[in-house]
């Protein structure tokens, strides 16, 4: 689960939530879906950066029950306020390109966390141009 470490740790706390699971399908009219399909899901190898990904079984899938069915609500930098700055390169999902060091193609500005690595693992450092 991509979130925020309180996010992650209310989400636990609701009991409300259906973990390692990922739906298929939803049987039922609009946003209430009365009989979601979901199945299994488990981490895989972390990628380059380290994160892990979810993969699935895909013949264990169950039958849930449930009152209502939320969609996911996802996170993405806001960056495009960047794109006039000579030297900053936004990647295609909006991330901004930097080195090893965290500098970006303009040598003033440095960054880090959610807009570099678009919500993953948190990595910040900090420099005054």
């Amino acid at each position: 689960m991509t979130a925020f470490p309180y996010e992650h740790e209310l989400a636990k706390k609701t009991r409300a939530f259906s973990w390692q699971t990922q739906p298929v399908r939803a049987l039922g009219s609009g946003r209430r879906g009365d009989r979601p399909d979901v199945c299994r899901t488990h981490m895989g190898a972390p990628d380059a950066r380290g994160r892990r990904h979810a993969g699935t079984y895909p013949k264990a899938i169950s039958r849930l029950k449930s009152i209502w069915i939320v969609g996911a609500v996802g996170q993405k930098p806001v960056t495009d306020f960047l794109r006039p700055v000579k030297g900053i390169e936004l990647r295609k999902n909006g991330t901004v390109a930097v080195d090893a060091h965290h500098q970006t193609g303009n040598p003033k500005y440095f960054a880090g966390g959610d807009c570099v690595n678009g919500g993953g693992k948190s990595s910040t450092r900090s420099r005054k141009a």
